[in-house]
């Protein structure tokens, strides 16, 4: 039987002083002989995100788009890392109609 257990926190099983098991965070009272194998962990902000492509940069390097779970796209060259926009994204905003905030 598995346990359906949703949080940022990874689950684990603590046994109380009278033997029961809790998992937590959230101490729940597990069923005798649960496992943590039991527990089926889902991080909610666990992203979705998709490659798009690579591009070569004017110094020859290659970077890397990334089209994020909230519709951002981003490049993995200095310029978007550090003023959060670049030249090599503007293709992929473009061809998909997303528009950068």
């Amino acid at each position: 039987m598995k346990i359906q257990y949703t949080n940022v926190l990874p689950p684990h099983i603590f046994r109380s002083s009278d033997n029961k098991d809790y998992l937590v965070p959230g101490w729940k009272e597990l069923p005798e002989g649960t496992t943590i194998e039991d527990i089926n962990w889902t991080n909610p902000y666990t992203s979705k995100n998709t490659i798009l492509g690579t591009t070569i940069g004017s110094s020859g390097d290659t970077y890397i788009i990334t089209k994020h779970s909230n519709g951002k796209i981003t490049c993995s060259c200095p310029g978007n890392t550090y003023k959060g926009k670049c030249k090599h994204t503007l293709p992929y905003i473009n061809n998909t109609k997303i528009t950068r905030q």
